[in-house]
């Protein structure tokens, strides 16, 4: 598993103390080593310790319940909502009302149209190629730019990949079908305008 900044290895001396063997520590070694800028380095560094554990926070409830100590001052809890959160048409519910939602009792969804767990996928990945590839226009390396490239055509395989499975999904209704390859359709259109090292993505 990938180390990352912990808060539960705070010390008096440092803010974070990052775990010795860990992937983060390694990079950051190696930027140090390298002769860069000192604006260069923090945004290196930051791409590479940007994230964010919630080892503490999803454990705190429990510590919090029985009042037990921490290993650090803060208590607040940390949740993982998943994306179906914005398919329901509040931020609160009590639990009868949950309840009542997963019997059937009644509905909490909203009417925003819901996407196939596959289309909301693919947009994910097309969505962080061109995060990607906006970060790195000015210093797009041979390696990055095959990264880039297979990266457009596993994502392109995938899309007809999906293309052919539509049949499987009959028992939704042609209009369901209908859009799911007009999404995937979409994509494909998408990736076919990204540009990587001059080149068009999907050749």
């Amino acid at each position: 598993m990938r180390s990352i900044w912990c808060p539960t290895l705070s010390s008096p001396t440092t803010q974070f103390v990052l775990l010795r063997a860990s992937i983060s520590t390694l990079k950051l070694k190696s930027l140090r080593a390298q002769d860069l800028s000192e604006d260069e380095y923090t945004k290196q560094a930051k791409a590479v310790t940007d994230k964010e554990c919630i080892c503490v926070g999803l454990g705190v409830s429990v510590l919090n319940k029985y009042a037990l100590p921490t290993l650090q001052e803060k208590r607040a809890v940390s949740i993982c909502p998943g994306p179906n959160l914005a398919y329901f048409t509040g931020n609160v519910f009590t639990l009868r009302q949950m309840v009542g939602h997963i019997y059937g009792d009644r509905n909490l969804l909203n009417t925003t149209d819901r996407s196939h767990m596959f289309v909301n996928e693919l947009k994910l990945y097309v969505d962080y190629l061109k995060r990607e590839l906006i970060k790195t226009v000015d210093d797009m390396s041979v390696k990055k730019a095959k990264y880039y490239q297979s990266f457009s055509a596993n994502l392109q395989s995938g899309v007809e990949h999906y293309k052919s499975m539509l049949n499987a999904f009959n028992d939704n209704g042609e209009s369901y079908i209908r859009k799911m390859r007009n999404d995937f359709d979409d994509a494909l259109l998408a990736l076919a305008e990204l540009k990587i090292s001059g080149t068009i993505a999907t050749t």
